[in-house]
């Protein structure tokens, strides 16, 4: 697999180290030379902080690093830095662990769906390992797809709890139905799960049936099984949750798409709460209570917050990435240590900078903030060109030959580091830059 190498090592030195390095640090502008304040471990987590890493080797944590997808072109030279549990749950150190640790090589694979999208020909790997999978190894199969024929050929290595939920492994579970565990198969959205689960109402588990989106007419008609703060999660309940405002759970009905109408509902026949109610003998908040808090943080309740903005409760709505319109408009109200957590906090700090507290920033938080770095697209676009040629000289690489395949796999490289760094938010706008046209057009 040396062209898997060549094609990583293509991705780090493309996206990083173009011109005096692809992402520059925006520091005196930015971050007003507080760059010191930055978590170092966190950074290693980050995608696009690459550069500062790179310029700082003696300090990286490996372990934290062994996870970043992006850091791949420094891991072959310090294998034995790297953290094996951790790179095993990095999708694109695959060639690496097939290099080095080929029992882990296979758990990732089992364990990151992405890899057999990305390469399917490992899928061989496992079938000439199927000696080296453990009972661990045969649960975790449960949670991917691309596992379905290696499952229907294994038919006893089957953990039917885990799969039991999965609508891609209906062509299984339907000729089984002896084994399948019932409490999860009524999480099941395939409409041949919601077909048998409605000829056997007596196995139904309700507690789980209430959440699957696809079990509405079930749930229709046994409203007295329901299991109402379940059904608060439930996108496809509204018209149940409207029926039955009392019986809502507002702190998993906040984060429903059309919570404004039922919020709306309740206040035509209930006062909303400023505070969050606080129950003594429970020691804890009371969910079916609706309070402006609860409110402040729905990223669906923005028509109501702006009708209601003296109710607010800004260090709530500080963490709402969906209210930034309303936290401008009152940005000396916003906490900036929360407002850390909302994905626009990059290009509110450049924007406010003469009105950030820095010593109250949440500088953990930041550090793994992708938007710290901007990208030189231009550089990018003109530096890639030699490395795509230089691959496929080496590899005498034409569209007719019968490198056909692994043409179209650097193809595929090249495609995924373009929709890679075009979906990043530019540094100071709020808008997704997005790209007609392919980095290289092979």
């Amino acid at each position: 697999m040396e062209i898997i190498n060549d094609i990583m090592f293509l991705r780090g030195r493309t996206t990083y180290n173009i011109d005096s390095t692809l992402a520059s640090i925006i520091g005196h502008n930015f971050l007003n030379g507080h760059m010191n304040r930055l978590c170092m471990s966190r950074l290693c987590r980050n995608e696009s902080a690459i550069p500062l890493i790179e310029q700082n080797l003696d300090k990286i944590d490996w372990r934290m690093l062994s996870r970043n997808p992006m850091a791949i072109h420094l891991f072959e030279q310090n294998i034995s830095k790297l953290s094996i549990y951790d790179l095993i749950r990095n999708p694109n150190a695959i060639h690496i662990l097939v290099k080095h640790n080929i029992e882990g090589a296979i758990k990732s694979i089992i364990m990151n769906p992405s890899i057999l999208s990305d390469y399917p020909q490992y899928i061989n790997l496992i079938y000439t390992h199927l000696d080296k999978l453990n009972e661990s190894d045969w649960q975790m199969m449960t949670r991917n797809p691309h596992m379905v024929n290696l499952l229907r050929q294994h038919i006893d290595k089957i953990y039917w709890r885990g799969l039991s939920s999965k609508s891609w492994a209906m062509s299984i579970l339907e000729r089984h139905l002896d084994k399948i565990d019932w409490n999860n198969f009524s999480l099941n959205e395939h409409p041949t799960a919601i077909r048998i689960l409605g000829e056997n109402i007596d196995k139904i588990y309700w507690r789980l049936l209430s959440r699957n989106q696809s079990a509405i007419n079930i749930l229709k008609l046994h409203t007295n099984l329901i299991d109402w703060d379940r059904l608060s999660t439930n996108q496809n309940a509204i018209d149940l949750l409207l029926c039955n405002i009392d019986k809502i759970n507002w702190n998993n009905a906040i984060k429903l798409k059309q919570v404004s109408i039922l919020i709306n509902e309740y206040m035509k026949h209930n006062s909303v709460n400023y505070y969050d109610e606080y129950i003594i003998e429970t020691g804890c908040l009371n969910p079916y209570q609706l309070s402006w808090a609860k409110i402040s943080r729905s990223p669906f309740a923005i028509d109501i917050l702006n009708k209601n903005k003296k109710y607010i409760h800004w260090w709530v709505l500080s963490k709402n990435s969906s209210a930034i319109n309303l936290i401008e408009e009152h940005i000396d109200n916003v906490n900036w240590y929360y407002l850390c957590e909302n994905k626009y906090i990059c290009y509110l700090i450049k924007k406010y900078s003469h009105k950030v507290p820095w010593h109250k920033l949440n500088w953990d938080l930041l550090s793994l903030n992708k938007d710290l770095f901007k990208y030189d697209y231009v550089g990018l676009r003109r530096k890639i060109l030699p490395y795509k040629h230089e691959l496929i000289k080496k590899y005498k690489l034409t569209n007719a030959n019968k490198g056909r395949a692994t043409y179209d796999l650097i193809n595929t490289y090249i495609l995924r580091l373009k929709r890679k760094a075009f979906t990043h938010l530019y540094v100071g706008t709020r808008e997704t830059y997005e790209d007609t046209e392919y980095i290289i057009d092979m």
